[in-house]
């Protein structure tokens, strides 16, 4: 699905054409080049929680990141005519960066489900247990992958699929990556008096750096520039949840959870 072809008058999904063309190329691209230029991740998230992860993008690929798991069983209905949703565990992906938010493809069918020729838009999915999001242009530099649910998950845990074309190999090795995003503490967790302390290792601080906060759906709260290796965000305005702060550097990203009591 996330390597298809554009088929039907309109981008993204539609009714008469589904996901668009199979593309054999571009997948095998995508397994080839699994972990450089692109993810192919079998994951799993539990009731509360969400998953994160960041990619590097040139601004010259276009860029396509898709979910999908097996939902759990629910009930059948009487009535095939019936327009209300029927996911158990709705889960959510977003990409975050930039002060911006990228939601994935959604289909609104009316009330007679007749609007077959309707385009895609772009925003909140709760039908599919496929989500996809298509970014033609996007601006070089790090982003945010968030995945999330709704509600309670069924039997505690939901297992998924990701995957992500057309991103940018990082300079770092993936041990180095994670060997300074745990050099970097963030506490206390969980937070009950508003102040959190951040402290970053000098070999990981360039001189300034900018950390923006997101809520566990990948939506923007708010950023602030910063210099010194140790330093204090107020964070008293926000309600409790789990949020996410996002620490930008020159050529280094770590994305830290904050958990607010």
């Amino acid at each position: 699905i996330c390597t298809t072809d554009e088929l039907g008058d309109n981008d993204g999904p539609d009714f008469q054409s589904g996901w668009g063309l199979l593309n054999a190329r571009n997948a095998a691209y995508a397994i080839s080049n699994n972990s450089t230029a692109s993810i192919i991740s079998e994951l799993s998230i539990s009731d509360g929680e969400s998953y994160i992860t960041d990619i590097e993008v040139d601004g010259l690929s276009p860029v396509s990141i898709s979910v999908a798991w097996t939902d759990p069983p629910g009930k059948s209905g009487s009535d095939h005519d019936d327009l209300s949703p029927r996911l158990i565990n709705d889960l959510d992906i977003r990409i975050s960066g930039n002060t911006l938010t990228y939601e994935p493809w959604m289909m609104v069918p009316n009330s007679l489900s007749n609007n077959f020729n309707d385009p895609a838009i772009k925003g909140d999915n709760f039908r599919d247990n496929v989500e996809r999001i298509d970014i033609a242009n996007l601006t070089p530099g790090t982003y945010t992958i968030t995945v999330s649910h709704k509600g309670n998950l069924v039997n505690n845990s939901q297992d998924f699929s990701l995957v992500a074309i057309g991103l940018l190999e990082s300079t770092l090795s993936v041990r180095d990556q994670d060997r300074l995003r745990n050099s970097i503490r963030v506490y206390p967790i969980p937070l009950q008096e508003g102040d959190l302390r951040i402290e970053i290792p000098e070999e990981v601080n360039s001189g300034k750096y900018t950390i923006h906060v997101f809520d566990s759906y990948g939506k923007f709260i708010e950023s602030n520039v910063f210099y010194d290796n140790q330093i204090m965000m107020n964070l008293s305005h926000l309600s409790s949840g789990i949020y996410f702060a996002r620490i930008v550097m020159d050529n280094f990203v770590a994305v830290k959870r904050i958990v607010i009591e």
